[in-house]
């Protein structure tokens, strides 16, 4: 019995141990770790897989799902800005291209041709139409202005580049293509 009274008083034993600092009016973290309930469970399994590892839990689920969607929600707006900024864009240069067909030369030729100026109306249209996006930070490229005379249609085609999920991903491009008809008689 008197080696039980030892060992208390050499602190073996947690309850003698808690009473002596208490009587010393020592804090359980200045005393030791041996007093903090629970500290021999502090194993790497126990970080993953009890109530201290929960935040481990929560910080991967946050950081795999929860940020990407983030990015998304953000990201599918500026997407689908960029593509009507383009269909406008593009539908006004199909509109400048149509105003540019040369009806002096298909009525005295029959021949249906644009006008020589019919580049620079277009794209000035377009450049007026995307000036906004390039101040964001898009790019926006007119390809191209054709006339399909058997079907009395101008064509324009323009793409735009954007980079999604917080610059992270390669550029997405963005593809636009309107088509303008035009009606021309001879006298």
């Amino acid at each position: 019995m008197n080696a039980g009274i030892r060992g208390q008083a050499s602190g073996i034993s947690d309850q003698g141990s808690h009473r002596r600092c208490a009587e010393r009016g020592i804090s359980r973290q200045r005393a030791g770790s041996n007093l903090w309930p629970g500290a021999w469970r502090l194993t790497p399994g126990h970080w993953l897989l009890g109530r201290a590892g929960d935040l481990v839990w929560n910080t991967l689920i946050l950081v795999t799902v929860f940020l990407p969607l983030a990015g998304l929600a953000i990201d599918a707006p500026r997407y689908f800005m960029l593509r009507s900024r383009l269909q406008i864009a593009t539908d006004a240069a199909a509109q400048a291209a149509v105003q540019q067909v040369d009806v002096a030369h298909f009525q005295n030729t029959g021949d249906v041709r644009l006008k020589p100026t019919y580049a620079g109306e277009a794209g000035w249209a377009f450049e007026t139409a995307v000036a906004p996006l390039r101040d964001r930070g898009y790019t926006a490229d007119l390809d191209g202005v054709h006339l399909d005379a058997a079907n009395d249609a101008v064509t324009v085609n323009a793409s735009g580049t954007i980079r999604l999920l917080y610059n992270l991903t390669p550029a997405v491009s963005v593809r636009v293509t309107t088509t303008s008809a035009y009606r021309v008689t001879r006298r």
